[in-house]
């Protein structure tokens, strides 16, 4: 079970409580708080598809998207807030007087750009999808 409340800055994670001070974000606060998000989101994502955990790939294809997945830096900044990732796991955040909200933003910036960025990878790998034959 995840649970989070942004705007206290505190989130529940198995079990697990992290507490950040909303008025003080701590850098090494939030980067332990992302990497235990993404772990919890990538948990819940596998449980739903009936995984424990992500399948080898198969082919070269999905052996060259996993490789280069892995390489890819995802940046968000909102404010004073600079949040970078290298392949979902290395986290790194800069703050410099910000509020809870410029958090917030920098993390969405941060997950668009990475949505944007594995969208392209997957376009280069096997080109943009077809659309459905039952569509109209």
């Amino acid at each position: 079970m995840v649970t989070v409340h942004l705007r206290g800055m505190t989130a529940t994670l198995d079990g697990i409580t992290i507490t950040i001070d909303a008025a003080n974000p701590n850098a090494r606060d939030l980067e332990a708080l992302a990497r235990a998000l993404w772990a919890a989101r990538t948990r819940e994502t596998l449980r739903h598809a009936g995984l424990t955990r992500e399948p080898r790939p198969i082919g070269w294809r999905a052996e060259e998207y996993v490789r280069r997945r892995a390489a890819i830096v995802a940046c968000g900044q909102s404010g004073t807030v600079k949040i970078q990732v290298t392949g979902m796991r290395q986290w790194r955040v800069e703050i410099n007087g910000a509020t809870g909200s410029d958090v917030e933003q920098a993390a969405r910036h941060l997950i668009q750009d990475q949505e944007q960025q594995i969208r392209a990878l997957k376009r280069e790998l096997w080109g943009r999808p077809r659309p459905s034959p039952c569509r109209r």
